[in-house]
């Protein structure tokens, strides 16, 4: 039990002096991942008795694999950071500028546009509906949920393009309110609406965490506008743990459709703690048998494989379900280890640090990029992709989604943003730079500002 205590003492302090490195920011990826674990941790701190880890232990080599993740991930950040500090010196900040004409924008063709896809996905997952009723169809989903699994390419494409304009549609909502000022346009949230409802009738909840994540992510950037100050950040802890709250309430009713019985605190803390623990349990019972990144890559080679190139893998990516009763009659149930299971099993820590410190380089870099112009395409992607790094304690979403789906999220993604803001898009709303330095400590003034708010932009 020391070594329990002792390891949430230890990632409060990782907490505190990486959110001190990023400049207060919450959104910087290295703070972003200790927080992850640290609110996972504590999850599973509330429940020592639930889960009887008094007497199925909690091991120090659980907390040195979570160590060696966030140290590298963080060295892999601070690397890339230190290198993007030192081509700033002495330059003067970029401010991205967006054209303040509005009327450009499309709106009525992304609502039609939207409206016109989900009657098609609608169409496509239910056919033999009966809207007479919301008894009926309650049922309809029920059905769907637990028969349908498979989707045919069109209909896979139809929600991946109908993501893709909730997306944009929600970062022009933050733009509008945040950088232009203005009225938010009531047709910005058809799409959203329409994807929200859209995820009723899919079967991963996670398209809509995914979502959530993106939309908290592009709040609290977009909040931090006009400076990092610490009243600011505590607003916005405020107001984000309120729109988290809210979430996992939405979370959970979507489990109740799927006829989950899991009431809101078990549903809190089997998906937001039991990764660890699980990883934990899983740790002491590992007989060293590795499976040399069959796991770790089993996305990648699988998918190179449907294209005739190499070997796929036999391993599944769905892994056993651990189940015991504690003393209090409480039965912990899971499947889910936390990303630290794939690449322990596949390398051990050795794979911990060899994944981990190239994802932190790789996020660091598109949390410059997102900085450096915010509002634009790039600061879009980062807040898009983010939850690989929110997931890390509970499963893993980076290396296992490097397959055609994500391939066509993406592709959607950019698709529409160009469209929009392209040079030769179809309404090109467009985007200059402007360099300038002001003279006012920090704040902007006309669209210039000076390298200490170089974080803001």
């Amino acid at each position: 039990m020391v070594a329990l205590y002792m390891t949430w003492i230890i990632l409060l302090i990782f907490v505190a002096v990486l959110y001190k490195y990023g400049k207060k920011d919450f959104t910087s990826p290295a703070f972003f991942l200790a927080l992850s674990f640290f609110a996972s941790f504590t999850v599973v701190m509330l429940n020592i008795k639930n889960w009887d880890i008094e007497i199925y232990g909690y091991n120090w080599s659980t907390t040195f694999c979570i160590l060696a993740a966030i140290i590298s991930f963080a060295i892999g950040s601070m690397i890339v950071a230190s290198r993007s500090d030192r081509n700033n010196v002495n330059k003067a900040t970029v401010h991205w500028q967006i054209e303040t004409r509005s009327a450009n924008y499309p709106y009525v063709f992304f609502a039609v546009l939207s409206i016109i896809m989900f009657l098609l996905f609608l169409k496509f997952k239910i056919r033999n509906i009966s809207l007479s009723s919301l008894l009926s169809f309650t049922n309809a989903l029920r059905d769907n949920y637990t028969s349908e699994k498979e989707y045919s390419f069109l209909t896979s494409q139809i929600l991946e393009a109908l993501v893709g304009v909730a997306y944009i549609s929600l970062h022009r909502v933050m733009l509008e309110k945040f950088y232009l000022r203005k009225k938010v346009n009531k047709n910005l949230f058809i799409p959203i609406l329409l994807f929200l409802f859209g995820t009723l009738l899919y079967t991963d909840r996670n398209i809509f965490l995914r979502f959530m994540i993106f939309g908290l992510t592009a709040f609290v950037m977009s909040f931090n506008w006009e400076g990092v100050t610490t009243r600011n950040n505590r607003k916005l802890i405020v107001r984000v743990a309120a729109a988290v709250l809210a979430i996992a309430v939405v979370f959970w009713l979507y489990g109740h459709l799927k006829e989950y019985t899991s009431d809101f605190e078990r549903m809190v803390g089997i998906y937001a703690g039991s990764g660890i623990y699980g990883f934990n349990l899983w740790l002491q019972d590992f007989n060293n048998q590795f499976t040399n990144g069959e796991l770790t890559f089993s996305s990648i080679l699988n998918t190179l494989s449907a294209f005739g190139i190499g070997q796929g893998t036999s391993l599944s990516q769905r892994f056993e379900m651990m189940v015991y009763q504690s003393r209090n009659d409480y039965v912990f149930v899971t499947n889910i280890f936390s990303a630290l299971r794939i690449y322990y099993q596949d390398f051990g820590i050795l794979g911990i640090i060899a994944v981990s410190f190239p994802m932190g380089m790789i996020f660091e870099k598109l949390y410059q990029a997102a900085i450096k112009r915010k509002f634009g395409f790039w600061w879009l992607f980062y807040c898009s992709h983010i939850y690989h790094i929110l997931y890390f304690p509970i499963l893993e979403q980076f290396l296992l989604r490097f397959h055609l789906g994500i391939i066509y999220e993406i592709f959607w993604l950019c698709f529409f943003y160009y469209l929009v803001y392209g040079t030769n898009g179809l309404w090109r709303i467009r985007m200059k730079e402007n360099y300038g330095r002001c003279n006012k400590k920090g704040k902007i003034t006309k669209g210039k500002c000076c390298t200490k708010c170089y974080k803001t932009m």
